[in-house]
């Protein structure tokens, strides 16, 4: 509203002093006939340098603070001082004027006085001040043209006069202010749908990013699953046949991600994905998670190693949770070609963090920046030759926003990725032990694929 009456009053400061000035020279053919040229002219001169100047000043309170609080004040004030300029010159020049002209004055400063409350309703104690200032000049002007009981009326006129105008400054100001409330609330509406409008956007880019990556990306695992099929119908050599039905079960563990992240997406786009929190023991959680892992790198000739101890329980959804990590480890997988990846389970004050670090091809800053965005995948899926319809991190942020988790992502060019999630602690009962499964999956999980 500070804002709206600041503009207000600006406004009318600039369209009203020429008006001012032009309707100072006209009541001059009343007063210079009256009073002479002196004394009009010096009243005239300081009336419109007055009306000169109060213009660049609201400019540079403007400047000062801004459209505030503090601007508006000043700008009334010398708004309203430089208003009263008028009705005083009907005061000071009353003892040269007739009854009759004294009445026509009058008439003209309680109009002005009427119109001044378009610009001082926003500081209705302002205004107040302004308008007896001004009501109490127009008095003493009447005071030598007429007897006491003549003032007595024309001081109860102006005060029901000033009374009606009051209360006309104040239903000024209701209304501006529900002006601004309206204009405000249609600001936020049209705000709301912008974003709508966004979202929609996003969304039908999401889609059709997509099409693209389904067209290519998963037509690609089938072709080559139908072709690896092929080759093993007609191979007769025991080894090869082994090697091929190695790489069909590869390849299916590739489209099955890729359909599990579709499925995981489309939740998440219907917004059927729920997250219900409760106490998870994570040695049970992180043995279910890399079940088979340490086997799958050796595979590709990479090492893995678990580091937890003594793992605490967490607040999550624990299905969720078991998504999130397949996911980690599923990138560290498909991004490195050398090295070992490591999962570690680090308790810390309130919270524990789990992450997943790999010395695999890294990404750019540009593409790091990125990489949690559906669908999107960078250069470095090039490099390391990755499957993949760029799901599994948009996927992960979104698990880990409705779990209230931290998720945090670092990487290097060559350098390798790592992946972390915080998560709050959960309380459980003393009896709630380890799974007695982890420690022999620590005994066997670091495994190289020279082994």
């Amino acid at each position: 509203m500070t804002r709206r009456s600041v503009a207000m009053i600006l406004a009318q400061a600039r369209a009203g002093s020429m008006t001012a000035v032009v309707m100072g020279a006209l009541i001059g053919f009343i007063y210079v006939p009256a009073t002479g040229w002196t004394r009009y002219l010096a009243w005239y001169l300081a009336f419109a340098l007055a009306m000169a100047l109060r213009g660049p000043f609201f400019d540079w309170v403007v400047r000062q603070y801004g459209p505030t609080r503090e601007a508006l004040r000043p700008i009334a004030l010398v708004g309203a001082f430089t208003g009263v300029l008028t009705p005083l010159s009907v005061a000071l020049f009353s003892d040269y004027l007739s009854v009759a002209e004294v009445g026509v004055l009058s008439m003209i400063m309680i109009g002005w006085v009427s119109v001044a409350v378009s610009v001082l309703s926003a500081m209705p104690k302002v205004y107040v001040a302004y308008l007896v200032t001004c009501f109490l000049l127009i008095w003493v002007a009447w005071t030598p043209h007429v007897e006491e009981t003549e003032l007595v009326v024309i001081a109860i006129s102006l005060l029901l006069g000033g009374r009606l105008l009051v209360k006309l400054a104040q239903g000024v100001q209701r209304q501006l202010r529900d002006t601004v409330a309206a204009a405000e609330q249609n600001a936020s509406l049209v705000a709301q749908l912008r974003q709508a409008l966004d979202r929609q956007a996003e969304a039908q880019r999401a889609r059709t990013r997509f099409l693209g990556a389904a067209s290519h990306d998963l037509r690609q695992p089938v072709q080559a699953l139908v072709f690896l099929t092929d080759i093993l119908r007609k191979s007769t050599d025991p080894a090869r046949r082994d090697a091929m039905a190695l790489q069909i079960g590869r390849t299916g563990e590739s489209i099955d991600t890729m359909f599990r992240h579709l499925v995981d997406f489309a939740q998440i786009d219907a917004g059927t994905m729920k997250a219900v929190l409760r106490p998870v023991q994570l040695d049970r959680m992180v043995a279910a998670a890399v079940t088979g892992y340490a086997e799958k790198c050796a595979a590709k000739g990479l090492k893995f190693r678990l580091e937890m101890h003594a793992p605490p329980s967490v607040s999550a959804d624990p299905v969720l949770l078991e998504r999130l990590l397949r996911n980690f480890l599923d990138n560290a997988w498909k991004y490195s070609l050398r090295g070992t990846i490591v999962l570690q389970v680090a308790p810390g004050p309130g919270e524990v963090e789990i992450s997943v670090t790999d010395e695999g091809v890294g990404m750019q800053a540009d593409e790091l920046a990125q990489a949690c965005n559906a669908f999107y995948r960078g250069p470095s899926a090039s490099v390391a030759e990755a499957e993949g319809i760029g799901l599994g991190l948009a996927i992960s942020r979104h698990i880990c926003d409705l779990m209230d988790a931290r998720l945090q992502l670092d990487s290097a060019p060559g350098q390798g990725t790592r992946v972390s999630v915080r998560l709050a602690l959960a309380q459980v009962d003393a009896q709630d032990s380890a799974d007695p499964s982890v420690e022999r999956l620590r005994d066997t999980a670091s495994l190289d694929a020279n082994a």
